[in-house]
């Protein structure tokens, strides 16, 4: 989707919202909130849809999460932003 917004913004407007965004705050979570039976099995797949393409899903708020910690032993830089 981010292609399509993308090709159809003028160059221009670009260049002016550029600066726009908003600073990335990863979210606070506690390490034993209750998460949804979803979120387990979305852990246990190998590779999800994502935003940057596929692979696994790792959140990155979750990685302090005692349910889900052990996910997190390979390379965290493939966890989701």
């Amino acid at each position: 989707m981010r292609d399509s917004i993308e090709n159809k913004t003028p160059s221009w407007l670009k260049g002016v919202a550029a600066n726009l965004n908003w600073a990335v705050k990863l979210r606070e979570i506690d390490h034993r909130a209750p998460v949804h039976s979803t979120v387990d099995e979305r852990f246990a797949l190998a590779e999800v849809e994502q935003p940057e393409g596929r692979g696994p899903y790792r959140p990155l708020a979750l990685g302090g999460h005692d349910k889900f910690n052990s996910y997190y032993t390979d390379a965290p830089a493939k966890a989701v932003r």
